[in-house]
């Protein structure tokens, strides 16, 4: 069951999860597959961004992330203690931190990397009882973090960057919220598993 995709600019293809075998591809725009990683527990999602180590494939497996160079290489594995169900990732390339949502426990994780070589990550709980945090998203701009619920009522959510304080923006009257995206315009979406929609905000 192919689950989730993050895009690589540098080689202009898709990394696709498999959550059923465990593994992720890779697929060019000719949609020809070849295997980038295998042996996961249950790829969740995945994410392409550039950490203090370069750039990297961050896999969200169940109850750790697994990091990966570009080629497939692994390159470690993150965890925490008690971390059950993690679903997104979003990563400040300003501040050098990356946030986590872990939808079971209720929390998102917050990973900084230590300033020299090897940059080792450390990971602590940023904010915790927020209900089946899922999809997660960046504004910098605002210095905050938008997340949305994976509840039969889901919730527009904002956390401050400041002082991570969490205000409740609006309730989305829509089911199982799994997905969050922003245009250029300052458009939300927002997919819902539960109601098999897309809404625009």
């Amino acid at each position: 069951m192919y689950k989730r995709q993050a895009y690589n600019p540098l080689n202009n293809k898709y990394l696709i999860t498999n959550q059923g075998s465990g593994e992720v591809f890779y697929i060019d725009r000719a949609g020809n597959k070849t295997l980038f990683a295998k042996n996961l527990k249950s790829p969740r999602n995945i994410a392409f961004h550039k950490l203090p180590i370069g750039y990297s494939v961050l896999v969200l497996d169940s109850n750790r992330m697994v990091i990966y160079d570009t080629a497939g290489n692994q390159l470690g594995t993150e965890t925490v203690s008690g971390i059950q169900q993690i679903q997104d990732c979003v990563y400040d390339s300003t501040a050098k931190t990356l946030y986590t949502t872990d939808r079971v426990r209720g929390c998102i994780y917050k990973t900084t990397f230590a300033a020299s070589s090897p940059y080792a990550p450390h990971t602590t709980i940023w904010v915790s009882n927020i209900v089946k945090p899922s999809a997660i998203l960046l504004q910098k701009s605002k210095n905050r973090i938008l997340l949305v619920q994976d509840t039969t009522n889901s919730n527009l959510i904002a956390i401050s960057l400041l002082d991570s304080s969490v205000q409740t923006l609006r309730s989305l009257n829509i089911k199982n919220a799994m997905g969050l995206a922003e245009d250029a315009q300052g458009n939300l979406y927002i997919a819902s598993v539960g109601d098999l929609s897309l809404i625009h905000i």
